[in-house]
């Protein structure tokens, strides 16, 4: 990684104010809630909120990495894979 490339946070504050706008609209909690909680299942959510979030936040590529690591059996989302 290039070191003139900034961090993913300096990417991401010139968009904090018009995120803060969007996310403080009531339509848009209205549907993250309905989103969230028309299924119970872990995955069906976990889908919801990252549909969502990419589409407020411009993080190219991040996914892709996410995918690579959830292919290693032994992390799982939380942590390490074991019986207790």
């Amino acid at each position: 990684m290039s070191v003139a490339r900034r961090d993913f946070a300096s990417r991401l504050r010139p968009l904090q104010a018009s995120l803060k706008r969007r996310l403080a609209r009531a339509d848009v909690l209205a549907d993250m809630i309905r989103a969230v909680n028309a299924s119970l299942d872990p995955e069906k959510v976990a889908d919801a909120l990252v549909a969502r979030v990419s589409d407020w936040i411009p993080a190219p590529g991040w996914l892709d990495g996410l995918l690579r690591r959830l292919e290693e059996l032994e992390i799982g989302i939380v942590g390490p894979v074991g019986s207790g």
